[in-house]
């Protein structure tokens, strides 16, 4: 599953490329090749096995979504309500490792605009 998902990162960063684009890929892009909405469903309005992704402004800032985004154990074992959520649903947050620091940022920026 990972290997699917650094190829068509790799895919996307190469069509950014070959078009002479200096944009990263936009947020929507990359909530679909990170496939989180597997877990959270493409209306982001979560699944049995992982929360809405609606409305995340009112607890996060696009600095420390774009952390937890790479890494969410470290900051789910400091915060009281992500534990809860982790506890609540099925599904273990994996993260997105294979996104660069910018495109965590676009994706985070992207989700707290939903």
């Amino acid at each position: 599953m990972n290997l699917i998902r650094l190829l068509a990162l790799a895919l996307l960063a190469a069509a950014c490329a070959s078009t002479g684009s200096d944009s990263a890929p936009s947020g929507s892009a990359l909530f679909r090749v990170a496939q989180c909405s597997d877990c959270h469903g493409s209306d982001l309005a979560g699944t049995i096995g992982a929360p809405s992704l609606l409305g995340l402004a009112a607890n996060w800032e696009q600095d420390s979504l774009a952390d937890f985004l790479n890494d969410p154990t470290p900051v789910m074992a400091k915060d009281a309500r992500l534990a809860a959520l982790d506890l609540a649903y099925s599904e273990e947050m994996p993260g997105c490792p294979d996104l660069t620091n910018a495109q965590r940022e676009a994706l985070a920026g992207w989700l707290l605009t939903r």
